[in-house]
């Protein structure tokens, strides 16, 4: 199991390492509890879909990231589906120091 970000309707940010060897995958949003198949989008996906960061390194996880490409069942957007709010581009490194902020991990 792997999680990841949902970061616009059409994308999820992921560990790439969760995709080394992939066939395939499910990708299911919007469920608290797996047991229970009441999750808006449960939606099989293929390596096609997923795009690891082109300079991954498997070894040592090195620029360990990817994105799902979820173009073909995007997400529509409800108090359960939420995209993550990215940092501005403009923000520095500096200006973050001592600032809180919240992170999700898998």
């Amino acid at each position: 199991f792997c999680s990841g970000s949902i970061i616009s309707e059409h994308f999820v940010l992921s560990a790439a390492h969760c995709f080394t060897n992939l066939d395939s995958g499910i990708l299911i949003a919007g469920v608290h509890n797996l047991q229970e198949d009441d999750a808006p989008y449960d939606w099989d996906f293929l390596p096609k879909d997923v795009k690891a960061h082109e300079n991954f390194n498997v070894s040592n996880n090195l620029n360990d990231i990817a994105l799902i490409n979820v173009t073909a069942f995007p997400f529509v957007f409800s108090p359960q589906i939420q995209r993550i709010k990215l940092a501005s581009s403009a923000l520095s490194v500096d200006s973050l120091e001592g600032m809180m902020g919240r992170i999700g991990g898998w």
